[in-house]
């Protein structure tokens, strides 16, 4: 008995087969789209999370921006906290579902937290020494071991 928003309803087709279907409800077409966003995540037909890594990583860069635009503080320990609370969360949300694979979305996501780094005056060196300054870890690290995490939970279960 849910209502629902037609306008909000798109189709996704994922399959290999060029042959598109057409979905009617209450004898009104839906629309057909390459990509939907769903919970944030956004899903393309291919099932690739190149595009949902290219706007995360866009608008994690934003907040970034505004964070050294509009803070005149620069102290380290600050610039790590607004990281943590502002940066951090929209580079992670849901990683389970999107984790990157292709070596080129990585880097797309691994940049916003490369660049922010690179911005904050008392750490100086390599991305790596800049990380390990910060007690921080890389984005593809802490994806993987959110993933470890995970799935040995399940095992523990089984």
């Amino acid at each position: 008995q849910l209502n629902l928003s037609l306008s909000k309803c798109t189709v996704l087709h994922a399959s290999q087969e060029s042959k598109i279907t057409e979905y009617t409800i209450y004898s009104l077409s839906l629309l057909t789209s390459s990509t939907v966003r769903d919970l944030g995540v956004f899903i393309s037909n291919n099932l690739k999370p190149s595009t949902h890594c290219q706007k995360i990583a866009a608008d994690a860069m934003k907040v970034s921006a505004c964070i050294f635009r509009n803070f005149l503080n620069k102290e380290t320990d600050f610039l790590k906290h607004m990281y943590l609370a502002f940066v951090l969360p929209k580079v992670s949300y849901a990683t389970v579902v999107w984790s990157p694979w292709l070596k080129k979305d990585i880097n797309v996501i691994e940049r916003v937290q490369r660049s922010y780094t690179s911005k904050i005056p008392e750490i100086k060196g390599s991305y790596a020494e800049r990380l390990k300054l910060l007690n921080l870890q890389s984005l593809e690290l802490r994806r993987l071991l959110i993933h470890i995490r995970k799935y040995s939970k399940y095992r523990k279960l089984s």
